[in-house]
């Protein structure tokens, strides 16, 4: 939406172009080390998205790296207090039921 509001729709097309080969590529490769390989791959292709989205804004816009760190900050810093809570309150192991009968 934005690459058509400042008049650039074909960017969206172009970016498009771009981000498919990696994906693809990193998704078969990580599928050899099963859902925890996907989940890995899927947080690289984020973060690749991610920057080349954000170098593309910054550069048909008027918004600066800085704007962009500054409206990200409450995202990354809500996702670090979760990552410490959620590694602070991990679950203790399950035990297997026992039966009634000993």
């Amino acid at each position: 939406m934005l690459y058509k509001a400042v008049g650039r729709p074909d960017i969206l097309n172009r970016l498009s172009i771009i981000k498919v080969p990696p994906i693809f590529a990193m998704l078969w490769f990580s599928t050899r080390w099963g859902i925890n390989g996907v989940a890995a791959a899927q947080v690289a292709i984020a973060a690749f998205s991610l920057i080349l989205d954000s170098y593309y804004v910054t550069r048909f816009t008027t918004t600066s790296w800085k704007d962009l760190g500054v409206a990200l900050s409450p995202t990354v810093t809500g996702s670090l207090v979760m990552a410490a809570a959620s590694s602070v309150c991990k679950p203790s192991s399950a035990r297997p039921a026992t039966s009634p009968s000993g």
